[in-house]
Order: C-alpha cells, then sequence, then structure tokens
C-alpha cells in the first residue's frame, strides 16, 4: 500500500496491447486471477458487480489472467457475461508483486498508487473493498 502500480504491457481477449497508462485518471480495482483457480472465480463476479455500480463514477475493473491462452477465458467471460477489462498473460506481471496466492487484488488511485490491498478470497472483506473504492473515487 502506498507504492505505484507497476507499469504494465498486457493483451486483451482480441490480442490489442493495453498498457496501465490508458486507465490514468481512473480509479482502479486491479484483480490477478486465473481459470484454474477456484477462489478467483467466487470473487471475480462479486467484482464485476462493483464494477458496473461504479463505473460512471470513474471506475474501472482490469482483471488480469494468469492464463496464456485466450480461448478459455473467452469462454469464462461469456458465460459469466463479465463486463470487466480482461487482460491475457499476467502470471509474470503478478510474480513483481511477490503474492505467495492467487487471487490478489489492488484497489489504485487516480494517481496510480495502491491505496487497498487484499490477498485471497475473503467474503467479509467486500464491504472494506468496496469502501477502498469509494474513498478514491471521492477523492479524485
Amino acid at each position: 500500500m502506498g507504492t505505484k502500480l507497476k507499469s504494465f504491457r498486457l493483451k486483451d481477449l482480441e490480442g490489442k496491447e493495453v498498457t496501465n497508462g490508458r486507465y490514468r485518471k481512473r480509479v482502479m480495482l486491479v484483480n490477478f486471477w486465473g481459470t484454474w483457480c477456484a477462489p478467483c472465480l467466487k470473487e471475480l463476479p462479486e467484482f464485476d458487480r462493483l464494477y458496473r455500480r461504479y463505473r460512471k463514477a470513474g471506475m474501472t475493473l482490469v482483471a488480469i489472467a494468469t492464463d496464456e491462452e485466450a480461448e478459455p477465458v473467452k469462454k469464462l467471460v461469456a458465460k459469466r457475461k463479465l463486463k470487466a477489462k480482461v487482460l491475457l498473460g499476467g502470471e509474470a506481471y503478478a510474480g513483481q508483486y511477490g503474492a505467495p496466492n492467487f487471487p490478489f487484488t489492488y484497489v489504485v488511485d487516480t494517481k496510480g498508487t495502491i491505496v487497498g490491498s487484499y490477498h485471497g478470497y475473503k467474503e467479509d472483506c467486500m464491504g472494506k473493498l468496496e469502501d477502498d473504492i469509494r474513498k478514491a473515487l471521492e477523492s479524485r
């Protein structure tokens, strides 16, 4: 917490390159997950609901899959009707944070600073996470 989000350059589901600079001046919920991770699959729809609630207020959900292959991720996104910006091949990028387990998630303010950090899936943390998002949006 209090450090800058590390720069990334990853591909989206259509193969287009995306960088974190694309989301400048937006509050980001950055979630690291994988199709192989059961807790990730529980929390991702909850994050997507938060995104739908706060996107007009200036929040973006960037769901960074560790998967290298697009097809399984595309199927999951379509099946769950996720609206998040989903990026692929984020395992090396995730490794830069030294988190031992997936999933993990950061709330990032409009200046690119991590203002909330969540490791593992814990249902009871969703209220705190939403509060971090609201505070970051209010301070824009």
